[in-house]
């Protein structure tokens, strides 16, 4: 029997929490029938894993991949134009590396503290496209410190994994009626193609900083979503598609030992489940310019109006091309740097 090939695949991030580990994939895996029939993987990604997380993934069978990052001083950073805080300059890395490394030609980026609702996949997916980006409708409380999201809808549900009240979010859901799109939203959970997240560049390795280093330009999603938007790819909500997002983060467990596994075993498990080696992956910064001008010689000889059937018209092409030979075709740079 064949292996089924997925055709999506959901990407979290997870380094300290087994908690939440577990109840964001038990979220998933219950309201998604597609990760049950194949159609669909989840796809952790330890990033800077604690030992207690590397050993639970191994233990429940979890597919992931570790991803280890170099930390950086902040005048390192700053020297890359990038700004604080640094650990997040680790996470965009950790979601290039869930990209580059999932096995669906749709790809679905969430959060750990996530919580899932009937149809919330198949739902963006009925809305799915080459120029468009969607992100789910986020339910949050209103967060002592940091607020609520806009664009997201306040109402409270719970603070963590204890206390999330499952029934009445679900409940909450269901009495929902509406549908459709709006422009914008929260940036997780979203789904895209994978070329397109290729082409765009990925998540810049860091917040964008300028001038001076306390003053960051645009943030890292930000920055990102303004890449898209630059293909003509725009950022939709979809309403009809409803999660429930804790903003608890990931805290230490008191009842986990920090280190649970021996030197041996860690190096069998990293050599196993590293990710694989990408090397650099490097654009050429002109590669919007590049994109934009065959665009318009296309748009020129075809008198077309949207410069994105340039890009439609290669990925619907009879002929099966790879994603180098996407970006080769549309002139932009695409290096393996081994190590």
């Amino acid at each position: 029997m064949s292996e089924i090939i997925p055709k999506i695949t959901i990407i979290c991030l997870i380094y300290k929490s087994v908690k939440l580990l577990d109840a964001v994939y038990e979220s998933a895996l219950k309201y998604t029938p597609m990760l049950k029939t194949g159609e669909a993987e989840f796809l952790f990604v330890a990033n800077d894993p604690t030992d207690a997380v590397i050993k639970h993934l191994v233990d429940k069978k979890y597919n992931f991949i570790i991803n280890q990052n170099e930390h950086f001083r902040e005048e390192e950073l700053f020297k890359k134009g990038y700004g604080v805080p640094e650990y997040i300059s680790r996470v965009y890395k950790g979601y290039n590396q869930g990209i580059l490394n999932a096995k669906g030609d749709i790809i679905v980026l969430i959060n750990s503290d996530n919580f899932f609702s009937p149809d919330w996949l198949e739902n963006l997916l009925k809305y799915k496209s080459y120029d468009k980006v969607l992100s789910s409708q986020i339910v949050e409380r209103n967060h002592e410190k940091f607020g609520v999201f806009p664009g997201a809808i306040e109402h409270y549900f719970g603070s963590c994994v204890e206390n999330y009240e499952e029934e009445n979010f679900i409940n909450f859901v269901k009495s929902r009626k509406e549908t459709g799109l709006k422009e914008n939203g929260a940036y997780m959970p979203c789904l895209m193609y994978r070329d397109i997240a290729l082409l765009a560049g990925l998540y810049p390795e860091g917040n964008v900083a300028v001038l001076k280093k306390e003053k960051i330009s645009r943030y890292g999603d930000e920055f990102f979503y303004d890449k898209l938007n630059k293909l003509n790819v725009k950022h939709y909500t979809v309403k009809e598609s409803l999660v429930y997002h804790l903003k608890e983060g990931e805290r230490e467990e008191i009842n986990t030992s920090s280190k649970v596994l021996s030197e041996e075993e860690k190096e069998v498990l990293l050599e196993k489940y590293q990710q694989k080696k990408y090397g650099d992956l490097t654009f050429n910064v002109k590669d919007s310019i590049v994109y934009n001008e065959l665009c318009q010689k296309e748009r020129t000889d075809n008198k077309q109006k949207k410069p994105f059937d340039f890009l439609k018209k290669i990925f619907f092409s009879k002929e099966k091309i790879g994603n180098k030979r996407i970006l080769k075709i549309l002139g932009i740079k695409f290096t393996y740097n081994k190590k």
